[in-house]
């Protein structure tokens, strides 16, 4: 098993995923939670997002 921490730097900028666990992105009509996804944004990069625009 390769240690992580000697398998070097990453090659990408990517600094965050979020994974669709409540089925927001898979079930388009599903009405699970977003709220958590406009205060993540707001938290994390000072940016608003409305709920509209999380269940896009």
């Amino acid at each position: 098993m390769t240690d992580l921490a000697l398998a070097g730097q990453p090659t990408t900028d990517i600094q965050a995923v979020i994974l669709d666990w409540a089925g927001t992105v898979v079930d388009f009509g599903s009405f699970a939670p977003t709220a958590i996804f406009v205060e993540a944004f707001a938290r994390a990069y000072d940016f608003e997002v409305t709920l509209a625009e999380a269940r896009q």
